[in-house]
């Protein structure tokens, strides 16, 4: 952008011409960077301006890119923000304005909290705004949890609440949203049929799937879902808002198909009321009963009603149903427990095996004095920690356990679980309850980092030797992975167990170390970085980096592959240019392979020519026209990087414009009014208008583009007359019947279809008539410039 001059200067300059001054404003602010807006808010609006509605309403829309305004204008700025200004005061009871910050991309996701459990709105709703219909209605549109923050009034505003409760992104939060209407729609019966009907259409027209009915069948039941989906969490009952006769008369409306979808989200004493299940079943097909009873009768199998349905169901499919959901008889923890307090159970050996590590059932058999023996019990208690710790988990252990996790436990986190999920959220802590011999047993440990216990510090202070042993040491990487994927901040550390063992030199243990967390690249023993197997077979960044010039320069094929990986990408490391261009020899810049390699990598700015600039400014590779094409293709700024002659080719500028987007701004100044350049940049993106002319600070820049718009215009006139007559004159097949002093010669150019084309494209050229791409880019400079106003 031109430097900017006064305001006083800039309202004579363009004080001629409001509306185009004004348009020209409201289409650059979407198209502005960063530094772009806050110049433009800062140096070249007036103050009048400032007070516009339709300019602010812009800025506000596309606030959050510009950081003219701090993030939320209606809130105090933090210490943090990058704002410049503040909303005018005129605006801050504007409604219109709020509905205009509401538009920002992405406006959902700033303003919601999602957990595991919940969804809700973190947006600050001032307070005059939420009693406003208009203001609340566009906010539930984008983040439908701000429901919560409407006046009394607006809950109970019909249309409202339909409008967030069939906009969420998150249909399974649709009923605690209901739960912030107001209590009279919250039990009105008239409401929750509109729900079903809308559920209904929406599937017809497959915007939603039949699972969709979930939320409004348990909520007229009373019972939010749980987390999982699965049953319903009973610790928040909101009491029963609909009788089983209003759920029957909800599912009449319903065709069958969708009503026995809705059902199946219903509630046991649905399920138990025979009146309620024959009238649904009598209009249902013989197909659709069946799936109903196999959904349900698994959890409420001693429904008096559902064997009134069983009867109704073919006999074949009766069979399939009753194979899939047949009893395997369960032992429970309770059950386990009292048999060991009562000596039914003496011995490990004597114990299902699915509890043997179970916590609350160990420390039963420690306060039974199972361990007082002596060695003998320790060994059996070994092998009981070694067979539990060979249980793999499967299909049927996870169908299993989610089916009755809720019935048996109430939805809260069990040993249950743990059992079926080794490496655990929660980690096992079943060392720390052993007794004191135990905690000594080396080999106990290890069985019991098999198992997946986490507590590897306490076991470490308890048995140093365990520093010496690889199986222990293999099984703590493992854990010590596993543990750092579930945390969600900060970056992983090194294994510190590593470090204090003595085999930083052993080649396998570092692989596998390594491969599980990078970190540990740390503590290798430098030895390895000169080992081809090693760094082949952990392939990072830093095994690279750290490695002699002679290996680089002798496995050129390493380098290449590092470049490539793609865990690089994925955010936990990437290439560094500082390291890779202090660490990496000069020479690897000078093997082509390596370099287009490593601009290929346009998923991030690090993989550019600026490093490789920075390395050498006479590289061989900043004058070449592939390696620059690859490179500003990925990356527009990496023009400016590339050797002063091919910056001022205007046929490879030219070229580069075309393939890359907003790249204008980086060519050397004064290629922008080359109109070649100019049309196919203008015509490519928009905003290379913004990067390279400002009328609102310079009459060059105005004179130039209404000159270069005319121009084209007339190209295009050119064009539209050689269409008309040129080429209508040479298709006439009439000249028969015209007399001879009248003919055309024009239509001696068709000498058949080859030859004609050729003629015709090269008189085209000759009189400079735009055709083919120059044709399609003048088309859209015009498109373009006419936008802005000219």
């Amino acid at each position: 952008m031109s430097a900017a001059v006064s305001n006083t200067s800039t309202n004579d300059l363009c004080g001629s011409d409001e509306i185009r001054r004004r348009q020209w404003i409201l289409n650059s602010i979407p198209l502005m960077t960063k530094s772009q807006a806050q110049n433009l808010w800062k140096n070249t609006l007036t103050d009048v301006e400032k007070e516009t509605p339709d300019i602010v309403y812009k800025l506000l829309q596309y606030n959050y890119v510009h950081d003219v305004f701090c993030p939320n204008p209606w809130s105090s700025r933090s210490y943090f923000d990058e704002a410049i200004d503040d909303l005018p005061t005129k605006f801050i009871n504007d409604a219109q304005a709020f509905i205009a910050f509401t538009k920002q991309d992405d406006f959902a996701k700033r303003h919601e909290e999602r957990t595991t459990f919940d969804i809700r709105s973190t947006l600050n709703l001032p307070v005059q705004f939420k009693d406003n219909f208009d203001v609340m209605k566009a906010v539930c549109l984008i983040s439908p949890f701000a429901l919560a923050n409407a006046s009394d009034r607006l809950k109970d505003d019909e249309d409202l609440v339909f409008t967030a409760l069939f906009n969420s992104t998150c249909l399974s939060g649709e009923m605690k949203l209901l739960l912030h209407a107001s209590n009279r729609l919250q039990k009105s019966k008239e409401f929750i049929r509109k729900c079903f009907l809308e559920i209904s259409a929406r599937c017809h027209q497959r915007d939603y799937k039949t699972e969709d009915f979930a939320w409004i069948s348990r909520y007229c039941s009373g019972f939010p879902a749980d987390t999982r989906g699965i049953g319903f969490d009973r610790s928040n009952d909101h009491g029963k808002r609909f009788s089983i006769q209003d759920m029957s008369e909800f599912l009449r409306i319903l065709p069958p198909k969708e009503a026995a979808d809705a059902a199946k989200f219903y509630p046991r004493e649905f399920f138990n009321n025979e009146d309620a299940i024959m009238e649904l079943v009598n209009r249902l097909g013989r197909h659709a009963i069946g799936d109903l009873y196999s959904y349900k009768h698994y959890y409420f199998e001693r429904s008096s009603a559902l064997q009134m349905v069983r009867a109704l169901v073919d006999t074949e499919m009766l069979k399939q149903i009753d194979e899939k959901y047949k009893k395997v008889e369960q032992v429970f923890e309770e059950d386990i427990i009292k048999q060991i307090s009562s000596k039914e159970i003496t011995s490990f050996d004597d114990m299902p095996e699915k509890w043997r590590l179970n916590q609350n059932v160990l420390s039963k058999t420690v306060e039974c004095g199972w361990f007082d023996a002596g060695l003998e019990s320790v060994l059996s208690f070994t092998a009981a920690v070694k067979a539990s710790a060979s249980i793999k988990e499967s299909a049927d252990h996870k169908k299993r356990f989610w089916e009755t996790r809720n019935r048996i436990y109430g939805g809260k986190l069990s040993l249950f679980e743990l059992w079926f999920e080794p490496y655990s959220e929660e980690g096992s802590k079943l060392y720390s309850i052993l007794p004191e011999q135990l905690q000594m047993d080396e080999e106990v440990a290890i069985a019991l980092l098999e198992s997946g216990c986490d507590e590897i510090d306490l076991m470490l202070e308890n048995i140093p030797s365990l520093y010496k042993s690889k199986r222990a040491l293999n099984l703590m990487l493992y854990i010590s992975d596993h543990a750092k994927s579930r945390c969600c901040f900060g970056d992983p550390a090194a294994d510190y167990f590593i470090e204090q063992s003595p085999f930083r030199a052993d080649k396998e243990l570092m692989i596998l170390a390594c491969n599980l967390n990078d970190m540990n690249l740390e503590l290798v023993d430098k030895t390895l970085f000169e080992d081809r197997d090693f760094v082949e077979r952990v392939i990072h960044p830093q095994t690279i980096t750290e490695s002699s010039e002679e290996f680089q320069m002798g496995n050129l094929d390493l380098v290449e592959t590092a470049i490539k990986n793609p865990y690089i990408d994925q955010g936990s490391c990437y290439i560094d240019q500082g390291s890779w261009g202090e660490d990496i020899s000069p020479k690897v810049w000078t093997i082509r392979s390596i370099v287009m390699t490593w601009l290929a990598k346009a998923e991030s700015s690090y993989y550019g020519l600026e490093m490789i600039y920075n390395i050498d400014k006479a590289n061989p590779f900043l004058n070449d026209k592939e390696v620059v094409s690859l490179s500003v293709n990925a990356r527009p700024s990496d023009l400016q990087y590339a050797h002063t002659g091919l910056r001022s080719d205007t046929s490879f500028i030219l070229k580069c414009v075309r393939e890359a987007e907003r790249i204008l701004q980086y060519a050397p100044k004064g290629m922008c009014r080359d109109d070649g350049i100019a049309i196919a940049a203008i015509s490519q993106d928009d905003g290379n208008i913004v990067d390279c002319f400002n009328i609102l600070n310079s009459k060059v820049d105005e004179e130039y583009l209404s000159t270069l718009l005319h121009r084209v215009k007339s190209k295009l006139k050119l064009h539209d007359m050689f269409i008309k007559v040129f080429l209508m004159g040479a298709s006439r097949d009439d000249q028969h019947t015209i007399h001879p002093s009248l003919r055309s010669p024009l239509p001696m150019l068709n000498q058949g279809a080859e030859t004609s084309i050729k003629l015709k494209k090269m008189i085209a050229e000759y009189a400079g008539v735009p055709i083919g791409q120059s044709y399609i880019e003048m088309k859209g400079t015009v498109a373009a410039l006419e936008r802005f106003r000219f």
